[in-house]
Order: C-alpha cells, then structure tokens, then sequence
C-alpha cells in the first residue's frame, strides 16, 4: 500500500474512532438527562434551539466554551460531500454551539417536518472550526427523537418531503435526496451510513 493510501486509510479510521467516541457521549449525556425528564418521547421539543439545550444538553456535559453567532470566525463556511458550500443545512449559523473538553463542538437545532414532528438534530463537528468543515469529513449529523430516540440523522423522522426513512441503505447512499452521502448531495446522512455500516468507512463513501 502507498504512503498517500495508508495516510487516507488512517484519517478515516481516525474519523470513525472520532465519531463513535462523540456518539457515546450524546448517548450517556441523553441517558443522564432522562433521569431528570424521563424518556426522550417527553421531553418538550417545542422549546427553542437556546432553551432545549439549556434544559437537556449542555448540564450533562463537560462544557468548556460556548459560540453565539457573533463570535464565528470571519469566513466560516460548511460544505457537503459534493464540494459545494450548505451554510443553509440545519440554520447552523444561528443554533447555539458547545465546545467538549476534547476539542469536539456539537450544535443543536429543535426541527419540525412538514406534517409537525417534532425533533432535535445535533451537528458534530470533530474538529471544531478547524478545516474541512465538510459533512461526510468532520461534520456529522444525528438526531433524537420522541418516538425514537437517538437516531443518525436519515434514519427515522427527518424534515421535508419524506419524513420516515428507516435504516435502508440505498436511501441513504443514494437517490436524489439533497443530503445523501455521495458526491451528488451535500452528505447530512453520512454519519447513518457509518453507522449502518458497522462503524466503517467502506469503499463506496464519498471520502
């Protein structure tokens, strides 16, 4: 295997080991939260992005900083797996920001589909602000879910016009949805197909 190869092999490993450690930690920090509020399905999902994270999120974690809007880096931008710039993917730019003690920064979104189901997304950003900044790379989505729990963002219940994708990968990797994970779409679902994947990165992911 060439240098450039066994490179590429180990930032996705990296990546992966990245993600999972993240995943754990929502997990336990939502686990934790339910002794306060009782399950997920009762939480109230209609509170603001600011309030909900206030409530459920941000006590059950290791907080060492927090973003406003105004405090972004000048020139910051998001990018999807087709090399194309999504500021607009989950109104990110006006969603509270928290930063863990091992550099990861999470961003929480209270959303509502077309037929009024409710839910929360967070943005994991790996790396914080630091480059790439690129769904499929260092920035991933998963969600939670009153009916559903803690979902990767693409399986479940998410907004627009299909609102109960289950875990079919094809769905996922492919289509014409705008934020499936390949070269096409922007990648908003690429952290549901390392998942169903048995936390790999395979051949066919738009590295």
């Amino acid at each position: 295997m060439t240098l450039p190869a066994l490179v590429n092999k180990y930032q996705k490993q990296q990546t992966v080991a990245q993600l999972q450690k993240v995943y754990s930690l929502i997990a336990q920090a939502i686990k934790n939260a339910e002794r306060d509020y009782e399950s997920p399905a009762y939480w109230d999902y209609s509170l603001s992005s600011s309030d909900f994270n206030n409530k459920y999120i941000k006590p059950y974690f290791k907080v060492i900083k927090e973003y406003k809007t105004s405090e972004f880096p000048s020139g910051y931008h998001t990018y999807g797996t087709d090399g194309k710039l999504h500021d607009g993917f989950f109104d990110y730019f006006h969603n509270p920001k928290i930063v863990l003690n091992d550099g990861t920064m999470i961003t929480i979104q209270t959303n509502q589909t077309a037929d009024k189901k409710r839910y929360v997304v967070f943005i994991i950003d790996l790396n914080g602000f630091k480059k790439p900044n690129q769904y499929g790379k260092d920035l991933f989505a998963i969600s939670v879910q009153p009916d559903g729990g803690m979902l990767p963002y693409g399986v479940g219940t998410v907004d627009g016009g299909t609102t109960e994708l289950g875990y079919k990968r094809e769905e996922i990797v492919g289509g014409s949805d705008y934020r499936a994970c390949n070269r096409k779409q922007g990648g908003a679902f690429c952290a549901a197909l390392i998942v169903m994947d048995g936390w790999q990165i395979k051949d066919d992911y738009p590295w």
